[in-house]
């Protein structure tokens, strides 16, 4: 992910004032579904089981390293009976295309990301659930690690500074302890409410976490002051900055409250998996959970078999008036399968790729950026904007543009903003199970051979589909099933008379004409739900 640009995925999927996740609140179907969706739906919950207990088939080429939670780095190991014990080991280790690092089933590695090497598969060994990479340095469920803040009786103050977190997960569950709404000034934070202009902000007193935070709401109180007060202000380069972490919880001590705490926290500037460095790796059978970004594969070969969850809402930028936050589940990339992954609540997309643009920069703006020549296929992706191929081009440029991409067989549930629902702002346009541009106003992107076919688009709070695409560049669609509300978005779409226009899922006639016309999927199937 490009850390020096303001228009990026961040930008996409939350601006202004959200205040955290709330994944998947407002969007699941709540009435009886009709025998086509539970259909559906069965299919989905079998195909969850079947990635969250799916087997090891890798092979090793070269050589099979083995690594346990309780092993030590003095071993050498190449053997189940002396494994290596630490992610630090295995980063470091001198590791040879075809060689295999195999990770015991049931353990956890935390605080300390996981950077592939060339070549070299990733993958689990024994019995049990997948092993964990964990962004969250640990479990904050313990009395010990909670105490009062000096005046208070429901503000709980973490008992060591910690770095940024997206969001806190309680109890492995979609119950959050969400953000408190803030703006750095450049001196000191202050409450961040919508519509708040930078004048404004400027002037607002210190943010009070003993006035200024809801139930379930968290503050880190990082300083930033040495970089500065000219906006925007950009802290993600940063993510090794700690804090104290002010939580309120009404009902006593989080410690005793819940069973687990989870913190969303980036160990490695911005991902807990790394795949940059290692051009033809590959990730398998790992559970990449409560980080900012899961897995950044700028070099990988293949990702699959994954469990990928809890993603985001890391602090990205400061601008006028505006706080960004960030977090993916898979940047996929080119040469590059991604397939067989459960992806759920994440921030921004579940499996995104691109940010192409060089506007502004005049030495690159006649360089090549060509994505793709990859496939898309079998995951199951929920509550999280779903699949995203994101371009910021001003207009169609061939420089800049996918080709030869195939988004097959994958289902997108409920795909949920990134905020409370309740608000109505920008942001809730771009979140969709299909998202094809690269602003809040779809972009004009240009692609090649971008085909879509047989997959399952089931309930989006926002539009099914969003795209900027000319007719010229259409993808291909064919035999997918679109399911959205009835009152609905069923997409944001740039039509053939180079228009925009929502085409509402209200009649479902109008839906049905435009995936038979516009799309061109002759073979689609086209439901409603009702809320």
């Amino acid at each position: 992910m490009r850390k020096n640009r303001i228009k990026s995925v961040t930008a996409i999927a939350m601006t202004l004032c959200l205040t955290g996740l709330m994944w998947g609140c407002g969007v699941q179907n709540n009435t009886e579904p009709s025998p086509e969706e539970a259909e559906l739906l069965f299919m989905a919950d079998a195909r969850r089981e079947t990635i969250l207990n799916s087997p090891t088939e890798i092979l090793a080429e070269g050589t099979s390293y083995f690594v346990a939670a309780d092993g030590d780095d003095g071993n050498s190991g190449r053997s189940e009976e002396a494994p290596w014990a630490t992610l630090d080991k295995v980063n470091s280790a001198d590791l040879q295309p075809g060689d295999c690092v195999f990770f015991r089933r049931g353990d956890v590695w935390r605080g300390s990301p996981l950077i592939a090497q060339e070549g070299v598969v990733y993958s689990a060994y024994g019995d049990g659930p997948k092993p964990g990479i964990y962004g969250s340095p640990e479990n904050g469920a313990h009395p010990s690690k909670w105490s009062l803040m000096e005046g208070t009786d429901n503000i709980w103050v973490f008992y060591k500074d910690i770095m940024d977190c997206g969001d806190i997960v309680l109890d492995g569950s979609m119950d959050l302890a969400d953000k408190a709404p803030v703006w750095w000034s450049g001196r000191h934070y202050v409450k961040h409410i919508s519509g708040n202009s930078y004048d404004s902000l400027m002037q607002k007193p210190d943010f009070d976490p003993a006035k200024d935070m809801q139930n379930l709401q968290y503050f880190n109180d990082i300083d930033y002051s040495d970089l500065g007060s000219q906006h925007p202000i950009f802290v993600y380069q940063h993510a090794d900055r700690t804090g104290k972490l002010y939580l309120r919880c009404d009902e006593g001590n989080p410690g005793e409250i819940y069973d687990s705490v989870e913190f969303c926290c980036d160990p490695n500037e911005g991902c807990v998996v790394t795949l940059n460095y290692g051009h033809g790796s590959v990730i398998d059978n790992l559970a990449i959970l409560y980080g900012g970004h899961a897995i950044e594969a700028r070099g990988a070969r293949l990702v699959q078999n994954c469990e990928v969850g809890y993603m985001g809402a890391m602090t990205h930028t400061f601008i006028e008036g505006e706080t960004i936050y960030s977090g993916d589940g898979i940047n996929h990339t080119t040469d590059m399968i991604t397939q067989n992954n459960y992806v759920h609540h994440c921030f921004n997309g579940g499996i995104a790729a691109g940010e192409l643009s060089h506007d502004g920069d005049p030495e690159a703006e006649s360089a090549e950026d060509i994505q793709g020549n990859s496939e898309i296929r079998g995951n199951l992706l929920e509550y999280t904007c779903g699949i995203t191929l994101l371009n910021w081009e001003e207009q169609p440029s061939l420089l800049r543009m996918f080709k030869n991409i195939t988004i097959e067989d994958n289902y997108v549930m409920y795909s949920s903003p990134a905020g409370n629902p309740a608000q109505r702002n920008k942001a809730n346009d771009v979140i969709g199970a299909l998202v094809f541009t690269g602003s809040d106003n779809p972009l004009p992107c240009a692609n090649e051979n971008l085909v879509i076919k047989d997959n399952v688009l089931y309930l989006s709070q926002g539009s099914l589909i969003i795209s900027g695409m000319p007719e010229e560049y259409y993808p291909v669609y064919s035999g997918n099933t679109y399911v959205q509300y009835d009152d609905g978005i069923f997409a944001y779409w740039r039509f053939k008379d180079g228009t925009f226009g929502q085409v509402l899922a209200r009649r479902a006639g109008d839906a049905e004409a435009f995936v038979r016309n516009e799309l061109g999927d002759e073979r689609g199937i086209v439901l409603q739900a009702k809320r």
